[in-house]
């Protein structure tokens, strides 16, 4: 096993799921233009994503500042912990992409008006998905390295 780059890779996928949430998630065509939302502005849950991501980053950490010799007793308690908190990670995308709960205002000058649009989803969703996957593969093969013998 090499833990130097599986604690780099799952420091990097940790730090990307924690960002990702900022940008664009939700789109939604407007009156004049598309209305586009953060992650964290169109679905509550995504606070939440920053939390196993910072799991995620200090596994990848510790895996990283593994003395030579003890990478497979640090492997076995990273590995289920990274798997696990990518697997939260990947329920909190998946929970924010499956049912967004947007609703359009318009404001104009002192009226407002809401508006039902349907909402589509932008390639940060995607992408938060698919990192949170690697994480959770990453995670279980360090965790099956670990603990072979």
């Amino acid at each position: 096993m090499i833990a130097r780059a599986t604690g780099g890779a799952l420091m990097v996928l940790g730090a990307a799921l924690a960002a990702l949430p900022a940008f664009s998630w939700f789109a939604a065509p407007g009156p004049a233009a598309e209305t586009r939302a953060s992650g964290f502005s169109g679905a509550g849950q995504l606070w939440l994503l920053p939390v196993p991501a910072l799991i995620i980053v200090l596994c990848g950490a510790a895996l990283v500042a593994a003395h030579p010799g003890s990478e497979l007793s640090v492997a076995r308690w990273t590995g289920p912990t990274a798997a696990i908190a990518g697997a939260l990670a990947f329920g909190l995308v998946m929970w924010a992409a499956i049912d967004p709960t947007l609703e359009l205002v318009v404001r104009i000058a002192d009226a407002t008006e809401r508006i039902s649009a349907p909402t589509h989803l932008e390639p940060a969703a995607t992408l938060a998905a698919v990192l949170a996957g690697f994480v959770v593969g990453i995670g279980a093969v360090t965790s099956l390295a670990g603990w072979r013998r």
